[in-house]
């Protein structure tokens, strides 16, 4: 598979992991917390998670261990992994903690979202230290972004 199937295949996971959720939270509303068909739809979008895990560990291996890509070039560009946005894990994590939609407050959402919140900053430091102490790093990254592709 080249690497435009895997970012193909890991957006179309993304979809459909979205649109699995949606469908329970909906069904769930709808039928209540503990219908079969809510609980069918939570393990339908579990399982689109783990099988997109699965394909972007495996697009991860295919960009390392690519024959294809020179041993002597220095800097080997990563595989663009689409980057999952930090509302649809915070909105999944909420799903998943609070079964029925009546236990939805302003307070639990309102937790949840500082413990997000705190996470980012952690590893918003996180990554300051890094630059700080692998300035060349980042530069070089950032250069092997620019240069043409071939």
């Amino acid at each position: 598979m080249t690497e435009s199937d895997f970012e193909y295949l890991i957006r179309t996971l993304s979809e459909a992991r979205s649109r699995a959720t949606e469908l329970t939270v909906a069904v769930r509303s709808r039928a209540g917390a503990g219908h079969r068909l809510g609980d069918l739809g939570h393990s339908a979008a579990s399982k689109i998670e783990k099988l997109l895990h699965n394909v972007r560990v495996l697009a991860l291996d295919h960009v390392e261990y690519n024959p294809a890509t020179p041993a002597a070039d220095p800097a080997p560009r990563a595989a663009t992994v689409v980057s999952e946005h930090w509302l649809q894990s915070f909105i999944d994590e909420l799903t998943t903690q609070l079964h029925a939609p009546d236990q939805v407050s302003f307070e639990t959402v309102e937790r949840l979202l500082h413990q997000y919140k705190r996470t980012f900053l952690q590893d918003l430091e996180t990554a300051r230290r890094m630059y700080r102490v692998y300035p060349d790093l980042f530069r070089a990254e950032a250069r092997a972004r620019q240069a043409p592709v071939e």
